[in-house]
């Protein structure tokens, strides 16, 4: 097992170093949302349970739920272990479990606790989470509401019909329940036996402290910025909101996790920022928003990206022209052509001198369908 660690120069922590040299094996799966540790051997040595193509391409399953879904051993430049993610098969989108695996794995047993004894009161985190995860949780469980607690009890779709509305008009309630119009809140909470208030309460100011810490050790994960958009929306700070959303826009569309649901469409490259940036008139944007906006709207995401990538390529700029070549795969994972978009991170893997991301890339290169 060394010798796969070594082929793939792999900088890890000590705990880290045991888990993938042999901890693995010890894995008692008991009471985890992933209960399933993954041979590394066969990980590293022929890409068993790699999605190429649909994982994130700098990343190592090491653990799976049964369900299709995995957690991943994300890797940087320098080949030292970066973050632990949660992979979800179904869209491809992914969020921030840990920057360590005992991190990771104590969300693990964490998220199980709550889903089996369905008690808010439990909710406080536990410690030895990282500080972005217990952030990214304390921040969505503030935006839950009794509104969307009876949509997971009755269904959505139902509870739509009930008030004589469409499910397409009524989920875009849902992020904030309070621009349901009264007489259709108030008929929805008589119907289902609650105060018409507390349907739609949430606590925003809450939500808006954790998306700025999240923002003050994170600048690269899109749920915040629509998190802190939104607040500042509601507040009546226009002018902040567009900074906020703009700041956010050019974030990968596959890490907007709770707030995935928000964005209006499902078209690519729709996300909560780029639907409230379309409230904006166009030359309210700055640049870089504007050609992104646009990008989107002309549904040529891919191309914005590659040609983002080329343009740095070209002035020098390697890990840069890396990063946006990702985003081209990874912004809003459509899975055509994605062979061609590995194969041009590698080439730019090799002119950044990264050994490690090379031979990740392989990897995810030798697996794709």
């Amino acid at each position: 097992m060394q010798e796969a660690i070594r082929a793939f120069h792999l900088k890890l922590r000590p705990d880290d170093q045991l888990w993938f040299e042999a901890a693995w094996k010890d894995f008692d799966g008991e009471k985890c949302m992933f209960n399933e540790a993954l041979d590394l051997h066969e990980v590293l040595s022929f890409g068993k349970y790699v999605w190429g193509g649909q994982m994130l391409p700098d990343t190592i399953p090491i653990l799976a739920n049964g369900c299709g879904d995995y957690l991943c051993a994300r890797f940087g430049f320098d080949g030292t272990l970066s973050e632990i993610i949660e992979w979800q098969h179904e869209g491809s989108n992914w969020r921030h479990y840990g920057y360590s695996i005992c991190e990771a794995l104590a969300l693990n047993r964490w998220e199980y606790r709550l889903i089996e004894e369905n008690n808010s009161e439990n909710f406080p985190s536990p410690a030895g989470l990282s500080p972005v995860a217990a952030a990214e949780a304390a921040c969505a469980n503030a935006l839950e509401s009794k509104l969307k607690e009876a949509c997971h009890r009755f269904g959505g779709n139902k509870l739509a019909n009930m008030v004589g509305v469409e499910w397409k008009e009524f989920r875009l309630w849902l992020p904030d329940p309070s621009e349901m119009p009264v007489p259709v809140r108030n008929q929805l909470a008589s119907i289902i036996g609650i105060d018409p208030q507390e349907m739609v309460m949430q606590d925003w100011d809450s939500a808006m402290r954790h998306a700025e810490s999240t923002l003050q050790l994170r600048a690269d994960l899109a749920w915040p910025y629509a998190v802190a958009g939104r607040a500042l929306e509601r507040s009546g700070f226009a002018d902040m909101a567009l900074k906020m959303y703009e700041a956010g826009v050019r974030k990968l569309c596959s890490s907007t996790s709770f707030t995935n649901t928000w964005k209006h469409t499902f078209t690519i490259g729709s996300k909560s920022a780029v639907d409230r940036l379309l409230a904006f008139p166009v030359d309210a944007l700055d640049p870089s928003a504007r050609e992104y906006m646009d990008a989107v709207t002309s549904n040529r995401l891919r191309q914005y990206w590659v040609a983002q990538s080329e343009t740095a390529a070209t002035q020098g700029r390697i890990e840069t022209a890396y990063k946006c070549m990702y985003a081209a795969g990874w912004d809003d994972l459509y899975t055509n052509d994605i062979l061609e978009i590995l194969q041009a991170l590698g080439l730019l893997a090799k002119r950044a001198n990264s050994s490690t991301l090379q031979a990740i890339l392989s990897l995810h290169i030798s697996t794709v369908p």
